[in-house]
């Protein structure tokens, strides 16, 4: 949201819930059409939901992505950006890169788990090592915890 809305921060409250409201939703439809390309699943389905788009976006989510663009860059990122710049330069860039590196680390293992997962789902075994400790650390029971609404095709 930052990026998009970020030239637009010192204009009426209405530019800045039209681009939460673009961004949000052309995010949530190209995560939501991404997962289904790659993992053949769906974490949310709008499809009971009036005005949606293919079941991945609806009218009142938007909605709500217009109103958290006005929260996020009118009151939210001006308080964070006053509290980053009070970080010394060098502890910021360490912060940045460890927490860079956490959320790629965290991405892959959660796409190799719900690769793996799409797998076991139709009763494909694990080909090697890799994918049995995938299998053991991340079981259907552990798996249907974290993403209770995933469904697969």
């Amino acid at each position: 949201m930052t990026l998009p809305l970020y030239r637009y921060r010192n204009k009426g409250s209405w530019i800045s819930f039209l681009g939460g409201f673009a961004v949000g939703s052309i995010v949530e439809y190209v995560c939501s059409w991404g997962q289904e390309l790659v993992f053949g699943s769906r974490s949310w389905d709008y499809s009971g939901v009036p005005f949606n788009i293919n079941g991945r976006i609806c009218l009142l989510y938007s909605i709500f992505w217009g109103f958290l663009g006005i929260l996020w860059i009118k009151s939210i990122y001006p308080w964070m950006a006053k509290l980053i710049l009070k970080i010394p330069n060098c502890a910021g860039k360490i912060i940045t890169w460890v927490l860079v590196i956490f959320l790629a680390v965290n991405g892959i293992v959660s796409s190799f788990a719900v690769y793996r997962w799409s797998e076991r789902v139709d009763n494909v075994p694990a080909s090697n090592s890799f994918w049995e400790y995938v299998d053991e650390r991340f079981p259907d029971e552990r798996m249907e915890r974290i993403y209770e609404n995933m469904v697969f095709d």
